[in-house]
Formats: C-alpha cells, structure tokens, sequence
C-alpha cells in the first residue's frame, strides 16, 4: 500500500526524477509501444517528452523523434517537437526554423484539397491539426522577433491568430509589435 500520493511526472515515490526507477520503468513500455504501432504519433512525442524534459536525455529524445520521422516521413508534429529541441535545448535557430519550416509544408500538404480558411475554422474535427498549425506559426513568430524581424513576425502571428482559440491575444500583440515599427494599427 502506498504511504503517500505521487505521480509519476512528479518523480513518482521519490523526489529525484533522474534516479526515480518507476520513471525509468516506464520507457521501455513506450519504446515497445512504437514498435507495435508506428503509425501512433504520440507514442513518440510522449516518450520524447520523458527523456527530454524529465530524464534530461536530451539526445535520446531526438533520436527517438527521428525514429518516429523514419516511420512517419514528414510528420507536423514529429517535426514540432524535434524543431523544440533544437530551439530550447541545442539553442540552434537556424536549425530549429529549417525543422518547423518543413513541418508547416508537411501540414499544408495533409489536406492539399481544402483552402488554408477552410482548415483553421474552429471545429472538434480539425483541433488537432489547428493547433499544430498554430504552434508552428507561434515558434516562427518567436524566432523572428528574436532575431528583430518584425514584419516577418507580424505575419506569422497573424497566421497564428487564424488558428488560435484566443485570436484576440494574439492581436493585442501584434498591435503591439506594430507600434513598435510604427505601423498602422488595425483589427
């Protein structure tokens, strides 16, 4: 019987994720799990997710997406998550923008029949590829005002702000942004 209420993203019964033998027990089960479905992309993104930001097993986890990529050529979210590594962990821009710029290609591609509108209206259907869709456009937005290219970030916000449940946030930053080049501000 336990003695006391955990959770494994918590460090399970020990306050030390990185020695915690329950976390680590995990993995395995998860790396089975793509070995038995392939096609199930966040089998993938959750044991990425595990080795990255709770294991610190930051090169394992890339290698994990890229097996997931070698299953799944061209996946948006794969992609998303492996460009989020080379952003937050390796600090390399170039790459990580190289990652997510292939992702929203890959996106654009999985419904070539429907207009760009058509695909971020907000329905149950779609949430999925909306927020993918919106999560790329946001870290492009990201690293384009980090590297000072305003303009270029407006245009991704606004792209964003299409697919966003809370358009109107996105907007108030991007007035902001235009204020800050002196452009028109307009709704």
């Amino acid at each position: 019987m336990p003695n006391r209420h955990t959770h494994l993203d918590e460090g399970g019964p020990t306050d030390d994720l990185s020695t915690s033998k329950e976390v680590r027990e995990i993995l395995p089960w998860l790396k089975l799990s793509a070995e038995l479905d392939p096609e199930n992309i966040k089998t993938y993104v959750v044991t990425a997710y595990w080795l990255r930001k709770r294991l610190n097993q930051v090169p394992e986890a890339e290698q994990v997406l890229r097996g997931g990529l070698r299953s799944n050529p061209n996946d948006p979210q794969l992609l998303f998550e492996l460009g989020r590594i080379y952003f937050e962990d390796y600090t390399n821009s170039t790459v990580a923008r190289n990652i997510w710029e292939a992702g929203l290609r890959s996106w654009t591609r999985q419904a070539p029949s429907l207009p760009q509108s058509d695909r971020l209206k907000m329905t149950n259907e779609n949430f999925d590829d909306r927020f993918m869709f919106e999560q790329l456009q946001t870290y492009l937005a990201q690293l384009e005002e980090k590297a000072g290219n305003r303009d270029a970030a407006i245009a991704r916000w606004e792209l964003a702000r299409l697919a966003s449940p809370t358009p109107d946030d996105i907007q108030k930053h991007i007035d902001e942004l235009k204020q800050k080049i002196g452009g028109n501000i307009s709704q």
